[in-house]
């Protein structure tokens, strides 16, 4: 398939150094819209869509280790544009394979994630963190895959025809989970929401659940491409979590690309990712080091503007 179009204005490139001053957000283009809300699974009725924190601790969860570090494989590039989050169609219907307890972390999962986040890391950061966190070992890879589902997408686990083009699983049948940019913007979703103090959960005027997804899935984006315009470019040395690593920029002649969510850093100051990996079969976490396939730091400019907002 042919690489997803470059955005007509290419997002500027801030310094390698601390604290650059931050690039104003590129204009919109028509290669960066999303496709339209595609409307969200119904929620388990004995479960809550979260808090304004890490969620509490449940017995139902295992705490996900750190993969020693490996090289990561370079994983097809998604549809830019798929027309629906929906796969081609669910072999024996949509049964629930879980619920919001599996991706609710436990005690011991806190303490993990609390051991890479440095001192100081905002709260709407470190719940992002929290989120990419707990679909470890919990989700499939499919291609094409996304969730705009607020918490445990009941379609998760169901077998499913892969309905969009352009990779090898196309036409296969598969346990239906997301891809890489899938699982990015299920993250951001979930974590925005919870954290966001501007979220419907945490204002009665902030409007329905339904318009903020939106918002956040226009200042996300659906696909690696739109991603990319969507964020800016820093230093490893200013990663944070919630931060973005892609192995490519658009159209840049450096091959397919792939994208995961800082989630922290090691000891040694290596980083920590969160990502779908195609031939993992899943969401992973593993430590990077310098010289890894993720080539490229970024920060959303979402993300910026909401902690401007926090620390008014």
């Amino acid at each position: 398939m042919s690489a997803p179009t470059e955005p007509t204005e290419q997002p500027p490139v801030a310094p390698a150094k601390r604290s650059p001053a931050k690039p104003a957000k590129p204009s919109e283009s028509d290669d960066r819209t999303p496709p339209p809300l595609i409307g969200t699974m119904p929620q388990d009725p004995g479960t809550e869509n979260g808090n304004a924190t890490l969620p509490p601790a449940a017995e139902t969860a295992s705490s996900p280790a750190i993969e020693s570090p490996v090289p990561v494989e370079i994983a097809p590039e998604e549809p830019e544009k798929p027309q629906t989050d929906q796969p081609n169609s669910f072999i024996n219907g949509v049964v629930s394979y879980g619920s919001d307890k599996m991706i609710t972390l436990t005690e011991e999962q806190l303490a993990e994630l609390e051991s890479f986040l440095s001192e100081g890391v905002a709260p709407l950061r470190r719940e992002i963190a929290g989120k990419a966190y707990s679909l470890v070992g919990n989700v499939k890879y499919f291609w094409g895959g996304k969730s705009l589902t607020i918490g445990w997408d009941a379609r998760w686990g169901n077998q499913a025809v892969v309905g969009s083009a352009g990779s090898t699983q196309t036409g296969t049948v598969r346990a239906f989970g997301t891809d890489c940019s899938g699982f990015v913007l299920w993250s951001m979703i979930n974590g925005f929401y919870n954290a966001d103090e501007n979220s419907p959960l945490n204002r009665e005027d902030a409007g329905s659940t339904q318009a903020y997804v939106q918002h956040i899935v226009e200042n996300v984006g659906y696909g690696t491409a739109s991603q990319w315009g969507n964020s800016y470019e820093i230093s490893r040395e200013e990663a944070l979590p919630g931060d973005l690593l892609f192995y490519n920029a658009p159209g840049g002649g450096g091959g397919r690309n792939h994208v995961g969510i800082v989630i922290g850093r090691e000891a040694d100051g290596d980083l920590i990712v969160c990502h779908n990996s195609s031939s993992r079969n899943g969401v992973i976490m593993e430590a990077i080091s310098e010289g890894s396939s993720f080539r490229h730091v970024r920060r959303l400019y979402l993300l910026d503007e909401l902690l401007d907002e926090q620390t008014e």
